[in-house]
């Protein structure tokens, strides 16, 4: 299950490319062929019956069908340029290459990520169906993995960030929310401030924050240049949905992964839990009850 990953744990893309290449010069083919099949039973007198309408109406249809699959990959690609500059920040642990203990609930987070398409031909032909399972959904995807510190919450997070972030063609973004241990007298961490992430989110999509602008202001500001993005968010070991809440993007197109030793209660968004079980004596390895869905 695990797959190969480039330096920062992002999957390699658009490895298709000579594919794509030879995918458009043969749609622009069968265009030229359609487009002269459209017109064969006019150089017919009396238009040749019925059989050469019929290869005019084949004509028509391939022509047609031919300039929408072409309309779809020069889309596709235009998206493709901008991901050549997408956002990528790498702050949790990367992915071990044996990973064990979680399966049955990793395999449930993956598939809440079905909902974004597949780069590649393999997300293209249901796109071109129309049957994108997330093209009716409003919000972005909102997964929160809580349990105990020790637990596994950051690996499996990283787990699961690399086998969709290739999802993200605008990028994957990673932030620990908790400050440098040692900060306080007591040696505990301090929850990183709102607004001090903000800026980081902002800043790593290429703008630049405003200058002595709060959390609300900030927030607002993320959440309108993420509103069209199609973006991997991951938040490590997050304090509270308070402390998340600014944080989360506004696009449909967008992903938040979360960690926390807190279960958010409550949330006025739609949000997927999924609890690991606890470190104590005897405690059961294997997770519990799965993916937990508030709001949905």
């Amino acid at each position: 299950m695990h797959r190969q990953s480039d330096g920062q744990g992002v999957p390699p893309r658009r490895r298709w490319r000579p594919l794509r290449t030879g995918l458009i010069g043969t749609l622009a083919t069968l265009i030229g062929l359609g487009t002269a099949l459209q017109g064969f039973p006019e150089l017919v007198p009396g238009g040749g019956g019925p059989l050469l309408a019929a290869v005019g109406l084949l004509g028509t249809a391939t022509a047609v069908t031919a300039q929408v699959i072409l309309d779809r990959l020069s889309r596709d690609q235009a998206a493709g340029l901008k991901g050549d500059r997408k956002a990528r920040r790498r702050s949790i642990p990367a992915p071990v290459d044996h990973f064990i203990g979680h399966e049955p609930l990793m395999a449930e987070l993956l598939a809440r990520f079905e909902r974004f398409p597949r780069p590649g031909p393999r997300g293209l032909l249901p796109r071109l169906l129309g049957r994108d399972p997330g093209r009716r959904l409003r919000s972005p995807l909102i997964i929160a993995i809580n349990g105990e510190g020790g637990t596994g919450k950051s690996q499996l997070a990283a787990q699961v960030v690399d086998r969709v972030a290739n999802r993200f063609p605008d990028g994957k973004v990673e932030f620990v929310l908790y400050g440098e241990g040692g900060a306080q007298p007591s040696g505990q961490r301090e929850p990183a401030a709102p607004e001090t992430v903000l800026r980081m989110m902002i800043s790593v999509l290429g703008e630049n924050p405003a200058e002595g602008a709060g959390a609300a202001e900030l927030s607002e500001r993320w959440k309108t240049i993420t509103e069209d993005r199609r973006l991997l968010v991951v938040l490590d070991n997050a304090k509270d949905y308070a402390q998340v809440e600014p944080l989360l993007p506004s696009g449909r197109g967008c992903a938040v992964l979360i960690t926390s030793r807190t279960e958010f209660d409550d949330t006025p968004l739609p949000m997927v839990q999924a609890a690991l079980p606890g470190r104590g004596p005897g405690a059961d390895r294997t997770p519990g009850p799965g993916c937990g869905a508030r709001a949905e």
